[in-house]
């Protein structure tokens, strides 16, 4: 208990959402909890200000940890660039330094199929979950650098195996995942050590499988396209 003291840590999507039976539902404040645990000062940013300071509240008297919430959203049409670069600056002006970025923000449409998809659910998904790893991954770059720091993104099995109804997210995870590879060699050279990318081989595996053996049932699809006049992936 208590490694983390001393060190700061920006959350993204850190609020404090409730659910039904009074219990916290956030990811986001679920890590914050975490870290607080350990001592670290947080920086928790999101849309909703409230459920940033109920975060702020319950942290700060829980665990004695200084909370600053920074309302922010990442979004078409929006500055995102200055949106982002507010929350590293206030980050700075309170902390002084920037140890960790954890990037957890995510909304999306979910349950809604290709055929019924808006260009602004897509956007929902790519601006608040892509482009805001983005974003935060290279505003922090020089604060990271200097104090040889983490960065953690979240990319999910959608992204992997796809979900129905779940396009926009699969997308807007799978392009962070690519991201993070993309930045992984470069951004360990900070700590000289081996950057280590969490992978459940065996989870992996089983889904494929189950993936796989419900792909064998429909190989013919792929010989019917051809023939098979206006139809979307050989489904009538």
């Amino acid at each position: 208990m208590g490694h983390l003291k001393g060190k700061t840590a920006i959350i993204t999507g850190g609020g404090r959402a409730v659910l039904k039976d009074g219990s916290c539902g956030s990811i986001g404040y679920g890590i914050a909890t975490a870290y607080a645990k350990e001592g670290a000062n947080l920086v928790i940013t999101g849309r909703n200000m409230q459920k940033l300071l109920d975060a702020k509240e319950e942290l700060e008297r829980l665990y004695g940890v200084q909370v600053l919430p920074v309302q922010a959203d990442v979004a078409a049409g929006a500055d995102n660039e200055a949106v982002v670069q507010n929350v590293i600056d206030q980050a700075i002006e309170k902390f002084g330094e920037i140890h960790v970025l954890i990037n957890n923000a995510q909304a999306s449409a979910s349950g809604v199929s290709i055929a019924d998809h808006t260009s602004e659910q897509f956007d929902l998904a790519i601006y608040s979950g892509l482009y805001a790893t983005f974003h935060y991954m290279q505003a922090c770059y020089p604060y990271l650098a200097k104090a040889k720091g983490s960065v953690i993104n979240f990319a999910s099995g959608a992204g992997l195996f796809g979900n129905y109804g779940q396009c926009a997210y699969a997308a807007a995870k799978e392009g962070i995942r690519g991201l993070t590879l993309a930045n992984a060699m470069q951004l360990s050279s900070w700590t000289g050590k081996t950057v280590e990318l969490p992978f459940d081989e065996e989870l992996y595996y089983n889904e494929l499988m189950k993936r796989v053996a419900t792909s064998r049932r429909k190989t013919n699809v792929v010989a019917q396209i051809a023939d098979t006049a206006g139809t979307f992936a050989g489904t009538k």
